[in-house]
């Protein structure tokens, strides 16, 4: 109540204090569908948070759309106010699903590109610290329908990935839909790729880093 709720779905975030009381809330979007999967604290105490939008107004005025359901990343300052507005994604429909700020200030958001197609891609975008895109989106996958979950940043530059995927030429694919992880270097360039699980459906949701220099993944299988 008394937020300003400008569709039927906006993306909502809320700052709650030590003793778990709300500090501030705010709403984001416009008169489309727009929502909020995931987000990031970031280290001027605000925050990002990823998702996707349909809007053309409200918080999304003036900026392009690029067709269907687009990504999009959206900071939100310590004080709850909209720092800024970043639409993402290509004439299809789009949702960004992970994100995380990098060393530089930026952030690296992540995410599946045409999610109406069964070829759908993973889609990974560089943000500088004021939400400009750097070059291009890239696309990963196969033939197949591959979708991104979670990404995970690490200092040296490199990235590791984890979804699923539906491309039989991804190393390892056992069918179905398999759990799938995908490590970039700086350059994302593929570093390796591969999939785990069986003949049914299996899916990776989560990964980190273990202390022996390994990766602990988690999922559905």
């Amino acid at each position: 109540a008394g937020q300003g709720q400008r569709g039927n779905t906006d993306a909502w975030v809320v700052k709650i204090n030590g003793e778990g009381v709300i500090s501030w809330q705010k709403l984001v979007g416009g008169t489309g569908y727009d929502a909020a999967g995931n987000l990031v604290a970031t280290s001027d105490g605000g925050c990002v948070m990823v998702g996707q939008t349909a809007s053309s107004d409200g918080d999304m005025a003036g900026k392009t759309r690029f067709g269907g359901g687009d990504m999009w990343a959206v900071k939100v300052n310590s004080g709850g106010g909209v720092g800024w507005v970043q639409p993402l994604g290509g004439s299809g429909d789009d949702i960004a699903t992970t994100v995380q700020q990098v060393s530089d200030g930026g952030f690296i958001v992540a995410g599946n590109f045409g999610t109406a197609s069964a070829s759908t891609d993973g889609r990974v975008y560089r943000l500088g610290a004021a939400g400009n895109p750097i070059g291009g989106g890239q696309s990963f996958g196969g033939p197949g329908k591959d979708e991104i979950a979670h990404i995970e940043a690490f200092n040296d530059g490199s990235f590791l990935l984890t979804g699923n995927t539906e491309s039989t030429n991804i190393p390892g694919y056992k069918g179905a839909m398999d759990a799938w992880v995908i490590k970039l270097d700086a350059g994302y360039s593929v570093t390796w790729q591969k999939a785990f699980g069986g003949a049914g459906i299996d899916q990776g949701y989560c990964i980190q880093p273990t202390t022996d220099g390994g990766y602990v993944m988690g999922g559905i299988a």
